[in-house]
């Protein structure tokens, strides 16, 4: 039997800052009739490590996540690529 891939809905993420809604709203409408791009809105609130206790040990050799990308400053946006997600049998 021969597995294929159903092609994904989008291609990309376009994420944008939360407190920017104007700029969400204008980038919803300008993608609304583009396949491939899913415009969002940032859901992160916050940082998520915390540190509920001293380690003893820390195991990780380096904080694994790289700068932020210039248009997350800049422009107050992301585009990235989504994975897709399904797979027909």
């Amino acid at each position: 039997m021969v597995q294929s891939v159903t092609e994904p809905d989008y291609a990309y993420l376009l994420i944008v800052r939360r407190e920017c809604e104007d700029k969400l709203v204008f980038l919803r409408e300008a993608f609304e009739k583009r396949r491939g791009v899913r415009v969002i809105a940032d859901r992160r609130v916050g940082e998520r490590r915390a540190r509920r206790d001293d380690v003893p040990v820390d195991r990780r050799r380096h904080d694994r996540r790289g700068p932020q990308p210039p248009s997350w400053d800049i422009a107050d946006y992301l585009l990235v690529p989504e994975r897709p997600r399904t797979r027909v049998p």
